[in-house]
C-alpha cells in the first residue's frame, strides 16, 4: 500500500518536533480533546499509534503509565521519539517503525489497556487491517481514542465536490520558511464511524470540542474560526 506523506514527515521531521509542543492546532486544541477522552493512564499500558515526535509517549508516561509502545512510519520521527523519552527507564518504553497499513504482528494479543492514535488514520485508505489489529492488541474492555481530520472541515477548506466520496487530497504546510506538501484522505463521517464499529468496537463518546484559551491568546484569529466550525474529530471507543 501507498505510504502518503512519508516524505514530507520525513523532511519536516526536526522541523515538527521543534514547534510541535507549544503550536496552538496541537497544543491547544487536539492535545486537550485526545487526552479528555483518554482519561487516567494510571499504571496502564498504551500503543501510541502513529506516535509522530513522542508527545502523548512522553505525557502518557508522565501522568502514570505502566509502559508505552510507539509505532510510526517515520524512521526520522521515530528518532525523534527515543531523543524525547531519554532518562526514563529502559522499560517503560519502545518504539518501532512500521506502517499502519500492515498488521502489528510483532505485538501480542491483548497486552494494551488503551490504544491512541492522533491525528494519524486519515493518512490511511483502508482502515479495516489498523482496526482490526487494535482490536487484537487490546485486552478486553479496552479503549481506543483517535483523532482524525473532520469531514466537514475538509468538505469546506478543499471545496470538495462530492462529500460522500473516499479521496486523495494535497495540501501545503507552511514549516519554517519550507512548504511542504503533504497528502491524507478524506471520508465521509459514516465511514469513519463504521471501520470502527464494523470492527469489534462500540462507540462511547465523540467530541467536537472547542479551542482552549491559551489558543485565543496565540492566534485569535483561527481561535474565532475553530468556535464555529470544527477542525477534527474525536471518538472514543471500547473493545467488545
Amino acid at each position: 500500500m501507498k505510504n502518503i506523506s512519508f516524505e514530507s514527515y520525513e523532511v519536516m521531521a526536526d522541523d515538527y518536533a521543534g514547534h510541535v509542543d507549544e503550536k496552538p492546532w496541537n497544543a491547544d486544541y487536539e492535545r486537550p480533546g485526545t487526552i479528555g477522552l483518554v482519561g487516567s493512564v494510571e499504571g496502564r499500558t498504551i500503543l501510541d499509534a502513529g506516535c509522530a515526535a513522542g508527545w502523548y509517549s512522553r505525557k502518557f508516561l508522565d501522568m502514570g503509565a505502566k509502559s508505552v509502545v510507539g509505532v510510526d512510519f517515520s524512521p526520522e520521527m521515530i528518532a525523534r521519539c527515543k531523543k524525547r523519552l531519554e532518562g526514563y527507564r529502559e522499560d517503560a518504553y519502545d518504539f518501532y517503525c512500521h506502517d499502519l497499513n500492515e498488521k502489528i504482528d510483532f505485538l501480542g494479543e491483548e497486552c494494551f489497556d488503551k490504544v491512541v492514535s492522533s491525528l494519524t488514520l486519515h493518512y490511511l485508505e483502508d482502515w479495516k487491517i489498523p482496526m482490526k489489529e487494535f482490536h487484537r492488541v487490546l485486552k478486553e474492555k479496552g479503549e481506543l481514542v483517535v483523532s482524525v481530520h473532520h469531514p466537514f472541515m475538509e468538505y469546506l477548506v478543499f471545496d470538495r465536490k462530492d462529500y460522500f466520496k473516499r479521496e486523495l487530497i494535497r495540501d501545503t504546510w507552511s514549516m519554517n520558511g519550507k512548504e511542504i506538501e503533504v497528502e491524507f484522505y478524506s471520508r465521509p463521517l459514516h465511514e469513519i464511524i463504521n471501520a470502527i464499529t464494523g470492527n469489534g468496537f462500540v462507540v462511547k463518546e465523540i467530541s467536537e470540542p472547542m479551542p482552549t484559551e491559551n489558543f485565543k491568546r496565540k492566534d485569535s484569529y483561527n481561535y474565532e474560526k475553530l468556535t464555529k466550525r470544527p477542525q477534527f474529530l474525536f471518538i472514543k471507543a471500547e473493545k467488545i
